[in-house]
């Protein structure tokens, strides 16, 4: 049965109380905390902004790494917007923000670091348009050892071009990824699904999802039509 935490759509019998869980772009901690307490597992949350990583409440199986999500483990600049769920390490104009030095990491090294042994039932990434040049960095057998991401794109700030996001798309389908969008109007809900990690019972989940996605998908319409009745 697919579910949705903190606008993050996710197949949740891929999850077990021994689940690794990767949150990248933890913010608070919200979704991370949300995973613990209604599926447990171990869930391991990357936050580039210090000042919001140190706010995450601990837990006993919860693991906070104060790193900006990037292409390589090299220091990167954190442009730190007064809305702290728009800070961000991608290129552009940056009027309005204050640049900060944090530390960097990629995929393959949180991989190697908080899961060297075991499959990743799930990594959730919403790291204001850094996810393209994480994802393109990433080798093709650190991306297989993951079981479902859930992605929120950057497109309609113009962050990430929707091209750019095509092209990951089509390389993560040569990998045998299955990608599914959630949202209604925009790329704001991405699922891929891992078809070799997942096995026999992929089509019943792909069901799921794409049954999920069309009742959400019905909601979201009805919810725009009627405010264009109000108005």
């Amino acid at each position: 049965m697919v579910t949705r935490i903190q606008q993050h759509s996710f197949e949740l019998s891929l999850l077990t109380q021994d689940s690794i869980v990767f949150d990248l772009g933890a913010n608070r901690g919200s979704f991370a905390h949300d995973v613990l307490k209604h599926f447990g597992g171990h869930v391991v949350a990357v936050e580039a902004n210090p000042a919001m990583s140190a706010l995450i409440a601990s837990h006993t199986r919860l693991t906070v790494v104060n790193a900006a999500v990037s292409r390589d483990d090299r220091p990167v600049t954190l442009h730190v917007d007064a809305n702290p769920e728009s800070s961000t390490i991608r290129d552009g104009d940056h009027s309005g923000r204050s640049p900060m030095v944090v530390g960097g990491t990629c995929l393959q090294s949180l991989f190697d670091r908080y899961a060297p042994t075991r499959p990743i039932d799930l990594v959730k990434m919403d790291i204001e348009g850094a996810e393209i040049d994480a994802l393109f960095a990433t080798p093709d057998d650190v991306l297989n050892r993951v079981c479902q991401f859930t992605i929120e794109f950057h497109e309609l700030p113009g962050w990430t071009p929707v091209g750019s996001i095509r092209a990951l798309r089509a390389r993560m389908a040569r990998l045998g990824f299955v990608s599914i969008r959630i949202s209604y109007r925009h790329l704001s809900d991405v699922l891929f699904l891992n078809r070799q990690r997942i096995g026999p019972e992929m089509p019943r989940i792909l069901c799921s999802a794409h049954v999920f996605r069309l009742r959400r998908w019905a909601a979201d319409g009805c919810r725009l039509l009627r405010q264009r009745v109000i108005r």
